[in-house]
C-alpha cells in the first residue's frame, strides 16, 4: 500500500510506503551468541544470597566456571539488575546460567543478563519479571521449572521462554518489545493471558500453548517458522486481533470453544486450523464489519478462514464528498458575491458608488461607467480559481482517526443580463487523498464536474443559486492480515466510480454600517456594510458496485447512495480601500456556523466468501461546526483580480478543517 502524506498539517507530498514485516530470524540453539560484552569490572551482587535476600546487582558479575547467581535453590529471593549493569556466564554446559533462583523469585531487570546457557533459571514460581533491558540465553532466555505469575517486557528477550510441561503455567504474560526464540518464544503447559503489542518471533511455533492459550489480545506481529500459534488441548481461546496486528504462520488453536474478537480498524483474511479438534473458530466481537466464516474442505479437520473487512474507509466518504462539494460551492458563491461588488462588470451596487461623490477624482478609471443610470451590459467575464482543504476526523477508536486533503480547480464564464442579474456556466476538476492514522485504510479520488449559475436581488436581499453535476473515480485500498502469506500482509484494492449533484441557493443581506469613507494621502478607505449570509445545499452521490482485487478472499460491495443536506450561516465584515491608480483592496473577515447530516440508508452490503454481508455504518450523521476565516482580494483598474482565503472550521464530532482557496479573475 502506498502512504500518500504523512501524518501532520503540512501534508503536500506523496510519500511511498512499504507496509511488510522482516524475514523470519531464526536463532542458534546450540551456539553462544557472539555479541557478549567484555568484562570491564568485576562487582558481585549485595548483599549475600539467602532465603528472602533482597539483591541489587551493579556493574558487571561474570563467572565462566559454575553459574554466575544461585544453586537453585534460593526461595523467596528479590533481584534488580540495575541499568549498566551485567550479569553473565561464559562457560560451556549447564552450568552456566545467569541467574539460577528457587521458588518465588522476583527478578526486576533494567541492565543485562546473560549467558551461553540460560539466562534465567527458575526452580519453582517466579512470581514477577519485568524487564527493560535485554536477557540473552544461547539455549533458552528464561526457563522455569513452575508457573509463572507476571512476567512484562519491555526490553529484548532473545532466546525461549520456557516454562516446563505438567502443569507449567503463565499467568499473564505483557510484551511491549521483541521475544526472539529457537523453537519457540514462548512455550508453556497453559497460557492464561497473553498480551502482545511488540514481536514474538521463533523458527517453529511462536506461542504454544500445550495444553492450551485461554487469551490473546495481540496488536504487534507474532512470526513462527512454522506456526505462529499452536496448542493441541481443548481450552477455550479468546484470539483478540487488534489494529497493528500481523499474524505469520499457521494458526491452530486445538478444541474447545474458540472465538476470534477484530479490533476497529483492522481488516482479516486468515485461515485457522483445529488439528483435528471438534470446535471450529467462531466470530465473536467486531465493529461494524462485513464478516464472513466458511470451513476449508478437502484437509479432514475442522479448519475454518475467516474474512473480516474494516468498513472504516467507507465511511469516510461522506466526508470527502461534503469537503468537494463545499469547495466548489464556495469558490461559485464568491464570485456572484464578487460580481455586486465589482464595478468593471457594471452593477449599480458597486463600491465605485459609493465614493463617487466623495472623490470623483480618484475613479477615473472608471469614468467610462454610469453610475446613475443602469450601467451598460459588459462581455462575458472569465474566471478561474483554485481551493484546498485538509481535514482531520478524530475518533476515540484506534484506527478510525482520518486525514483528508482535497485540491481542485473551478473556472467559469458569467453574463449579466442586466443591473442586478447575470449567469454563468462554470467546470473543473479535483482530487483528494484520505487515509487512516494506522495506514491501513486509504482512499484516493478524481472529481470531474460542471454547473450553472445566476445571481439576482429581490426584496432587498442578494440571491445567489448553483448547480453542479460531477462524476468522481475511487481509488481504495486497504491492508488486510492473512496468516498464510510470507509478510503476513496483503493489499487489497477497489476502483469504483459515482456521479454526484449539488444544487445550492445562497440569500445575502447587506446592512450599512454607516461609517463614512476617510482618505488617507492617495488611499480612501471604507467599512460599508455588514453581510449577514445563509446557505443551504444539497449533495448526493450514487456509487457504482465493485469487486475487489489483490486479495485471496475479495469483497464485492453492492451500489449504494450518499446524501447529505448542508446549512451554512455566516457574517462578514468587508474593508475596501480605494488607491489612486483605480486598485481595490478588500479584507473580508468572517465567522459563523455550519451544521451537515446524512440522512437515508446508512447500511451497505455484498458478497463475501459466497455469503450475503451487510453491516450499518457507525458514523455520525449530524455534525455541527463553528468557522473563522479571513480573505483578500487585489483588484487592478485593468479588471485584473488576485484572490486568496483561508478559513478553520472546529465540529462537534471531533473533526477540524482548514481550508485555503486562491485564483485570478480576470475581465476581457
Amino acid at each position: 500500500m502506498q502512504g500518500r502524506f504523512p501524518k501532520s498539517a503540512a501534508i503536500a507530498t506523496k510519500l511511498a510506503r512499504q507496509l511488510a514485516v522482516a524475514g523470519s530470524l531464526a536463532l542458534s540453539t546450540t551456539t553462544a551468541p557472539s555479541f557478549f560484552l567484555t568484562s570491564t569490572a568485576l562487582a558481585a551482587c549485595s548483599p549475600a544470597l539467602a532465603n528472602g535476600a533482597v539483591l541489587v546487582c551493579q556493574g558487571t558479575t561474570e563467572s565462566t566456571v559454575t553459574n554466575v547467581l544461585g544453586t537453585g535453590t534460593e526461595t523467596n529471593v528479590t533481584v534488580t539488575v540495575e541499568a549498566g549493569a551485567t550479569i553473565r556466564g561464559t562457560g560451556v554446559g549447564v552450568n552456566h546460567r545467569g541467574i539460577y533462583l528457587g521458588a518465588d523469585a522476583q527478578i526486576t531487570n533494567l541492565g543485562s543478563i546473560e549467558s551461553s546457557y540460560e539466562a534465567i533459571s527458575i526452580f519453582g514460581d517466579l512470581i514477577n519479571l519485568s524487564n527493560t533491558g535485554t536477557i540473552i540465553g544461547s539455549d533458552r532466555a528464561i526457563q522455569v521449572v513452575g508457573n509463572i505469575s507476571d512476567l512484562t517486557n519491555h526490553g529484548t528477550i532473545q532466546g525461549t521462554v520456557f516454562v516446563f510441561p505438567g502443569g507449567g503455567r503463565v499467568s499473564n504474560f505483557i510484551n511491549h518489545s521483541s521475544v526472539l526464540g529457537g523453537d519457540g518464544a514462548l512455550f508453556a503447559s497453559n497460557i492464561d493471558s497473553l498480551f502482545n503489542a511488540g514481536l514474538l518471533r521463533a523458527s517453529i511455533n511462536a506461542v504454544w500453548g500445550v495444553t492450551g492459550l485461554s487469551s490473546l489480545i495481540n496488536s504487534g506481529t507474532i512470526e513462527g517458522g512454522t506456526r505462529a500459534l499452536y496448542e493441541t488441548g481443548a481450552v477455550d481461546t479468546n484470539l483478540t486481533l487488534n489494529a497493528g496486528s500481523v499474524i505469520i504462520g499457521r494458526i491452530d488453536l486445538g478444541g474447545g470453544t474458540n472465538i476470534l474478537h477484530v479490533g476497529e480498524g483492522l481488516s482479516v483474511n486468515s485461515t485457522f486450523e483445529s488439528d483435528g479438534g471438534a470446535t471450529e473458530v467462531g466470530i465473536g466481537t467486531l465493529h461494524g464489519h462485513l464478516a464472513a466464516v466458511v470451513p476449508v474442505v478437502g484437509n479432514g479437520n475442522n479448519d475454518v478462514q475467516i474474512v473480516a473487512v474494516d468498513s472504516s474507509a467507507l465511511t469516510s466518504l461522506d466526508d470527502t464528498l461534503a469537503a468537494l462539494t463545499s469547495g466548489i460551492g464556495q469558490k461559485v458563491q464568491s464570485r456572484q458575491s464578487t460580481m455586486r461588488s465589482d464595478p468593471a462588470l457594471g452593477f449599480a451596487s458597486s463600491f465605485a458608488s459609493r465614493f463617487a461623490a466623495a472623490d470623483e477624482t480618484r475613479l477615473a478609471a472608471f469614468s467610462d461607467l454610469d453610475l446613475d443610470n443602469t450601467p451598460p451590459l459588459n462581455p462575458g467575464r472569465f474566471w478561474i480559481e483554485g481551493f484546498g482543504a485538509y481535514r482531520e476526523d478524530d475518533s476515540d477508536r484506534v484506527g478510525r482517526t482520518f486525514e483528508s486533503l482535497t485540491g481542485g480547480l473551478v473556472a467559469g464564464v458569467d453574463v449579466p443580463l442586466d443591473a442586478i442579474t447575470s449567469v454563468g456556466v462554470m467546470a473543473g476538476f479535483a482530487a483528494s487523498t484520505s487515509e487512516n492514522e494506522i495506514d491501513t485504510q486509504e482512499t484516493d479520488t478524481t472529481s470531474y464536474y460542471a454547473g450553472v449559475y445566476a445571481s439576482t436581488e429581490a426584496w432587498g436581499l442578494a440571491w445567489d443559486g448553483a448547480l453542479t453535476l460531477g462524476y468522481t473515480d475511487y481509488d481504495q485500498e486497504r491492508v488486510t492480515v492473512n496468516n498464510l502469506v510470507a509478510t503476513g500482509l496483503e493489499t487489497a484494492s477497489a476502483d469504483f466510480g459515482g456521479w454526484f449533484i449539488n444544487p445550492q441557493v445562497t440569500v445575502t443581506n447587506s446592512t450599512s454600517t454607516g461609517f463614512s469613507p476617510t482618505s488617507m494621502g492617495s488611499t480612501s478607505f471604507a467599512l460599508p456594510t455588514i453581510e449577514q449570509s445563509l446557505t443551504l445545499a444539497y449533495a448526493g452521490l450514487f456509487l457504482d458496485g465493485t469487486t475487489e482485487t489483490g486479495t485471496t478472499n475479495p469483497l464485492t460491495l453492492d451500489d449504494r447512495d450518499v446524501h447529505i443536506a448542508s446549512a451554512r450561516a455566516a457574517l462578514a465584515l468587508p474593508f475596501e480601500a480605494l488607491h489612486a491608480n483605480g486598485a481595490l483592496t478588500t479584507i473580508r473577515l468572517i465567522g459563523g456556523i455550519e451544521t451537515r447530516t446524512q440522512f437515508g440508508d446508512d447500511g451497505i452490503s455484498g458478497t463475501l466468501l459466497g455469503q450475503t454481508v451487510s453491516t450499518t455504518l457507525d458514523d455520525d450523521d449530524t455534525a455541527l461546526g463553528g468557522f473563522l476565516g479571513l480573505s483578500g482580494e487585489y483588484q487592478t483598474s485593468s479588471g485584473l483580480t488576485a484572490y486568496a482565503n483561508a478559513e478553520a472550521m472546529l465540529e462537534t464530532n471531533s473533526a477540524y478543517q482548514i481550508s485555503a482557496t486562491a485564483g485570478l479573475r480576470i475581465a476581457f
